[in-house]
């Protein structure tokens, strides 16, 4: 795996909107590594401006690398939603409203609908990740409980740890539960035809 980052503070509509003036960059060198697969790593900036942009993203990153395959986030997600059969969901986020607000209207345009979408309120972007997985856990078990007619539970933003409570909020809601990060993992292991089952993470990750 090579990683670049795209600069980024703060995970504000603005802040989220300047990830894309680097991608082409950040494209260039992954390509000098020979990967077969280019992700777009953040979920909410693959979104805030609706499907086009996150179509144009791909496009971008597609013509800055030479072709290399490009996938985003929230790409993946979609992806994964569809597959579990997924339509009723709740979002559990870190976010701030506005960026959520966003996430609901994206996701609903497309066809899902948003029982309930919370957030931490979190917008310094380096902050997320300093929260221990069981706030994901919590924030998306109480919304659950408030909202038991959820066909599945979405955990929004790869900088939010979700993989170590992923197993267990689907063992107590008795719902798929959809993380940023696991979505992704999972649609490049299908895009490299890597097709053995991941126990422990997901029902998504059990059946690639």
């Amino acid at each position: 795996m090579h990683v670049t980052r795209l600069f980024h503070k703060s995970s504000s509509l603005e802040g989220l909107s300047s990830l894309y003036d680097n991608i082409g960059r950040a494209a260039e060198e992954l390509a000098t590594a020979h990967v077969d697969i280019i992700v777009f790593g953040c979920t909410s900036g693959g979104l805030i401006k609706g499907k086009s942009y996150e179509e144009d993203i791909r496009n971008k990153i597609e013509k800055a690398s030479g072709n290399i395959q490009a996938i985003t986030v929230i790409g993946s997600v979609i992806d994964a939603l569809n597959t579990l059969k997924i339509k009723k969901l709740i979002v559990a986020t870190p976010y701030i409203p506005e960026v959520f607000i966003a996430e609901e209207k994206f996701l609903e345009n497309i066809g899902f609908k948003v029982l309930d979408i919370r957030g931490l309120g979190i917008e310094d972007s380096a902050s997320i990740s300093y929260e221990q997985p069981m706030a994901s856990y919590k924030l998306a078990k109480s919304m659950f409980l408030d909202n038991r007619e959820a066909e599945g539970i979405f955990i929004s933003c790869t900088n939010f740890r979700t993989m170590e409570i992923i197993d267990k909020l689907e063992k107590d809601t008795k719902v798929p539960v959809v993380t940023a990060v696991q979505a992704t993992l999972w649609n490049c292991l299908k895009k490299v035809n890597c097709i053995e089952s991941i126990l422990g993470y997901g029902k998504l990750l059990e059946n690639i």
